[in-house]
């Protein structure tokens, strides 16, 4: 899996949601957990929900083709006079640039029919006059809902000279032109987990986690764990039936909402998602997806996956996917592992009588 595809539709808001680089985290305590969090592997054996009354919300063209969410904008042909270059978060324009000419230069990646408008740093819409340094591309996308943004440089081309060739800047301008160019977009189709047609997916289970060790001591790395367990509503298999039917559709978007959850704390417990090609994860802001703090095949069964640089088979990471493409985790929610002290870290290190992943012998447990 190409990661940079991933990175950039993180940062796509919706027109009454976040904006696009508003820096808002989608995966704030993923980013702790141990298995594998960036990882890039697909999961056999999903839940085929085969429904396709299940993609709903979508926004239909004229010509009956389904509308485009894309935001990603790229310099027109012959436009060198005045787009310096367009990166995935920042359109460069050359010195006197104008507003009416930089509009006039930027163009669709996919072709679809956006709207684009700049502000200034009080978020008022320019009409004319120099580009200056504050001022933001704002583009809505042709389904009418989708909105993305970039910031607005001016190019210094004496930057160089003055700093010092420490940094190769058109080299950067180039890799960055292109990962833009290169952003998967996605069709206005969308899978809502919570809608009537994965209600049957979603189940009880019971989660089995550790609360601390019989010394009440982390610091006695000998004490067995303690465990402690709890019933949840998991919709882990709703999630993946959702990407597979929205995948068999032609792509989309899969939709985790805010509200929905059956759980009292309105979390979606889910064990590994399996992303397909040309599927949105959108993990919505205000909703929240924990992951299962159970080391099982039921929930993280075994793939073809690395650690620290080594190939192996491991439990699945908790996003995974293999040959896949134009793929993306988006919104302004929170994807959280539920890592803690006595969850996951014990088992990476062999605290509290834990097996050692990180075991060098050959024949350790």
């Amino acid at each position: 899996m190409k990661q940079y595809r991933e990175q950039r539709e993180v940062q796509h808001g919706e027109r009454h949601g976040e904006r696009h680089g508003a820096g808002r985290p989608v995966a704030r305590a993923l980013a702790r957990a141990v298995l594998g969090l960036c990882a890039a592997v697909a999961l056999t054996g999903l839940v085929q929900a085969g429904n396709s009354a299940a993609v709903t919300g979508s926004s239909v063209l004229d010509d009956g083709v389904l509308a485009s969410t894309g935001t990603v904008v790229v310099a027109k042909p012959g436009s060198t006079r005045v787009i310096h270059n367009v990166g995935t978060s920042t359109v460069t324009v050359r010195p006197g640039a104008t507003v009416r000419q930089t509009l006039g230069r930027l163009t669709a990646s996919d072709r679809s029919r956006q709207s684009r408008t700049i502000v200034d740093a009080s978020g008022a819409v320019r009409r004319d006059g120099p580009v200056v340094a504050g001022d933001r591309l704002t583009v809505h996308a042709e389904d009418g809902r989708t909105e993305g943004s970039y910031a607005l440089a001016v190019h210094d081309p004496g930057a160089a000279g003055r700093d010092g060739a420490y940094w190769n800047q058109p080299l950067y301008d180039r890799i960055d032109s292109t990962v833009n160019a290169h952003v998967p977009v996605f069709s206005d189709r969308r899978c809502n987990i919570t809608d009537l047609a994965y209600r049957s997916q979603v189940r009880r289970v019971t989660e089995r986690y550790a609360v601390g060790n019989e010394a009440g001591d982390p610091a006695a790395k000998s004490s067995p764990l303690v465990y402690d367990s709890q019933r949840v509503w998991f919709y882990g298999n709703a999630l993946n039936a959702a990407i597979k039917d929205c995948h068999d559709a032609g792509g989309g978007t899969v939709v985790v909402p805010p509200r929905g959850s059956l759980n009292e704390n309105g979390a979606y417990y889910s064990g590994a998602i399996n992303l397909l090609s040309g599927v949105n994860l959108r993990v919505e802001t205000g909703a929240v997806v924990k992951f299962m703090r159970d080391r099982t095949n039921e929930f993280y069964p075994v793939v073809r996956t690395s650690y620290e640089g080594t190939d192996l088979y491991s439990y699945s990471p908790l996003i995974y996917a293999l040959h896949q493409h134009d793929i993306a985790v988006s919104g302004g929610g929170t994807l959280d592992g539920q890592e803690d002290l006595w969850n996951w870290r014990p088992w990476k290190k062999g605290y509290w009588g834990e097996p050692s992943v990180e075991d060098k012998d050959p024949d350790g447990s």
